[in-house]
């Protein structure tokens, strides 16, 4: 069970490291799993945000799947 505990630790911890934050204004996203997470608005955006379906980053095509709790 100790042996179960310290391998999914070692997982979550190894996704978090993974985890890269980007920028394309007015949101910033983590993108992380071959995925990305809409994790906050900068302030003075405009009135009507859209929020893709997809971003690319770094020529990889990541799905927008995931808005943070709390940003609308």
């Amino acid at each position: 069970m100790k042996k179960f505990l310290i391998l999914i630790c070692a997982a979550l911890c190894a996704n978090v490291l993974i985890a890269q934050q980007v920028a394309f204004y007015p949101l910033r996203y983590t993108i992380g799993n071959g995925e990305a997470t809409v994790t906050m608005v900068e302030s003075g955006h405009p009135a009507n945000i859209v929020i893709p379906d997809y971003i690319t980053y770094n020529g990889t095509n990541y799905p927008v799947t995931k808005i943070a709790g709390g940003l609308f």
